[in-house]
């Protein structure tokens, strides 16, 4: 979240995909980064939940996982997620990964 910040942007945090549903209920959003692996709901269990409402035209997700060996091509076909990045997590792609989709929002 430090690292996000330094990057100018203003992060909120959630400890799980049940608190991340609740914000997005609450607070509108154009980006979700959302770790795979959380307690009580899982990143792509969240994200699904999500995308029953809210349309990727309107909140990007992103899902972060060390799942090296799976492939997320199948979520992002079906337009759940629209990116994902592997862990451990560079500066680099995460600046990248920010940048291109505050870009997709802003036009």
């Amino acid at each position: 979240i430090n690292t996000i910040k330094k990057l100018g942007y203003k992060p909120d945090m959630v400890s799980d995909g049940k608190q991340a549903i609740h914000q997005l209920e609450n607070k509108d959003y154009n980006l979700l980064i959302t770790d795979n692996h959380m307690p009580e709901l899982s990143g792509l269990k969240a994200a699904e939940i999500i995308r029953q409402t809210v349309p990727p035209s309107k909140l990007t997700i992103v899902l972060l996982s060390a799942d090296v060996m799976e492939d997320f091509s199948d979520w992002m076909d079906r337009s759940i997620i629209q990116s994902s990045l592997s862990k451990p997590l560079s500066i680099s792609n995460l600046k990248n990964c920010l940048k291109k989709w505050s870009e997709f929002h802003n036009t």
